[in-house]
């Protein structure tokens, strides 16, 4: 279970949420160098991404180098290095391995371990470099790890579903990447709030990666193995398989969590009338440029405040993670709402998003 921290996360408006995925919301104020605050040198960045197997990965890699550009333009960001891994624990210790070589100020992980990581970052601390983990956690007390908090995001789902059904039915766990830290996290979630529902029943777990398309390829055999699915609980990414699964199968989808993009979202607002159901917790990619503006405030020497810094959710020994709360829940209630004023008339891959300025950001140094 999630240890609670004394730290005050700040969750955005939805006026953020629009304006920042726009590319409205630039480094400005205390968290760029042109503040005065900073060391005045200009950083080299790498960003170990441990896997760009699906739209949400490739957005977020994308707004990480939107904010980098402009603090390309600043001076404070000589140049950012981004390499992705297939979800190969090996690959991406090379990949840190390279940057550790090249000289990189900082190095940025999206990673595919939690544990196998760490003797590849231990040498890179030991070599003078900022490691930031984000999006997943890493084990090891010295690092700071930037992440969405994935046990309240995968809990507040799980609740809905087991509410709507009022405690009985069957369902299928629609899951991510297996062994991933924010797969490992979510899964505590909804172990934790399923079991207290001894009327539900899991017919079976799998493994989406968080891609549609392998998804959709997991339900279409779901649904023909199972004749009575009451509800399914999936995350990232994957709803629009799902949902298209059932429609080649000419059944109407169940009671379902969903995902953020505009694909699903078009489904939802097309289909509410007619009976279909959905809860969605946003998961901005926006939590990498996030992880970006952390990283560059910690190099111009900044110190995060004790408060800032919660238990690690894999590892809740240590203390060493900044938990950034989902900025947006969409239900039945406000759907049309998000649609209309935030996802219309964007490509069906766009997931909605968002990341913390400079500004709010900066509420988290001393």
């Amino acid at each position: 279970m999630l240890k609670k921290g004394l730290a005050t996360t700040i969750a955005l408006s939805l006026v953020a949420v629009f304006l920042l995925a726009a590319g409205c919301g630039t480094p400005t104020g205390k968290g760029t160098a042109s503040s005065g605050g900073g060391s005045g040198k200009s950083f080299v960045i790498g960003v170990a991404n441990g896997y760009i197997g699906n739209d949400w990965r490739t957005q977020m890699i994308a707004d990480v180098q939107q904010v980098a550009k402009t603090y390309e333009k600043q001076g404070v960001i000589s140049k950012l290095i981004v390499e992705n891994a297939n979800n190969d624990v090996t690959q991406q210790i090379s990949q840190i391995q390279n940057m550790i070589n090249s000289g990189v100020n900082a190095i940025m992980i999206d990673p595919v371990s939690a544990t196998a990581l760490v003797p590849a970052i231990q040498k890179a601390q030991k070599a003078g470099i900022l490691v930031i983990p984000f999006d997943g956690v890493v084990n090891n007390p010295k690092v700071t790890n930037i992440t969405t908090d994935q046990y309240s995001w995968a809990k507040g789902g799980a609740e809905w579903l087991a509410d709507q059904l009022h405690g009985k039915g069957n369902i299928i766990l629609m899951d991510g990447l297996a062994g991933v830290p924010a797969e490992n996290i979510r899964a505590q979630a909804e172990q934790d709030v399923f079991s207290k529902y001894p009327g539900i029943h899991v017919l079976q777990k799998v493994f989406g990666g968080w891609a549609e398309a392998t998804a959709e390829q997991k339900m279409t055999s779901l649904i023909a193995t199972y004749p009575n699915i009451d509800g399914i609980y999936t995350q990232d990414g994957m709803g629009m398989g799902i949902v298209q699964a059932y429609t080649a199968a000419h059944k109407t989808p169940p009671l379902m969590t969903g995902d953020v993009t505009v694909g699903f979202f078009k489904y939802w607002t097309e289909h509410e009338n007619s009976g279909f159901h959905s809860y969605v917790e946003s998961n901005p990619p926006g939590i990498g440029a996030t992880a970006l503006e952390f990283t560059v405030n910690m190099l111009q020497g900044k110190k995060l405040k004790s408060s800032s810094i919660q238990a690690n959710p894999v590892d809740t020994s240590e203390t060493n993670t900044v938990l950034v709360k989902s900025p947006l829940t969409v239900t039945d209630s406000n759907l049309q709402q998000v649609w209309n004023s935030t996802m219309k008339g964007k490509p069906s891959s766009y997931s909605l998003d968002a990341w913390l300025t400079p500004s709010q950001v900066d509420a988290y140094f001393q």
